[in-house]
């Protein structure tokens, strides 16, 4: 089943402002990802169309794939935990996000996702060049009946993993499930089959 996919050519980050085609919306700026309430739009940090992260902890990215850390703990995480993270493509962390969503939202347990942003030219003055982007569009947490918290029973029942601190379920806006990225974030059950279906959807319409 295909999902909408709303395509942007370039889009900036500047001083909490997401700018695009002359519209300016306020951000709420997270470590993984920005989130801009005007749009329902939830957009990863870019480096390279990799996922990037904007916390303190995360060593520089070019000594760690050289493998300087390499069998080391760098903060809660190994090497390895974060390179995984660091070179995951936005694209696919959108497509694990969207799943994930989905399931959490048909369980009760997190608002609806509505589609997929990708972004050609995306730049931030934290981290320069000019990069893809990719991230969900899902409907907005504050618009929502207030509810009892999802446990970590709940969230597992919807075939979502949880992430590896728990983010998912400490930080739970409203009642639901809303942080779903981290170094080991939530990742949707065998859902490699429908991840490879949203690529390739997502590859169709901007390559």
């Amino acid at each position: 089943m295909e999902i909408p996919i709303h395509q942007l050519e370039s889009a900036r980050l500047r001083m909490g402002w997401f700018l695009h085609g002359g519209m300016p919306a306020r951000v709420k700026a997270g470590a993984w990802n920005f989130y801009v309430p005007a749009l329902n739009l939830k957009l990863a940090y870019p480096r390279e169309a990799c996922v990037h992260c904007l916390h303190k902890a995360v060593p520089p990215v070019d000594r760690l794939l050289a493998g300087e850390f390499d069998g080391e703990r760098i903060g809660r995480y190994s090497a390895e935990d974060w390179k995984q993270a660091l070179t995951k493509t936005t694209r696919r962390r959108a497509a694990e996000n969207f799943i994930a969503a989905e399931r959490l939202h048909a369980a009760g347990l997190g608002p609806k996702p509505l589609g997929i942003c990708y972004v050609r030219r995306f730049s931030s003055q934290a981290f320069g060049a000019w990069s893809e982007t990719a991230g969900i569009l899902i409907e907005d947490i504050q618009n929502l009946p207030p509810k009892p918290d999802a446990t970590e029973a709940e969230i597992l029942a919807a075939g979502v993993t949880l992430d590896g601190i728990k983010s998912c379920v400490r930080q739970q806006i409203r009642g639901y499930v809303s942080d779903l990225n981290s170094v080991i974030g939530v990742m949707p059950v065998a859902a490699e089959e429908e991840i490879e279906a949203i690529l390739s959807q997502l590859s169709a319409q901007v390559d």
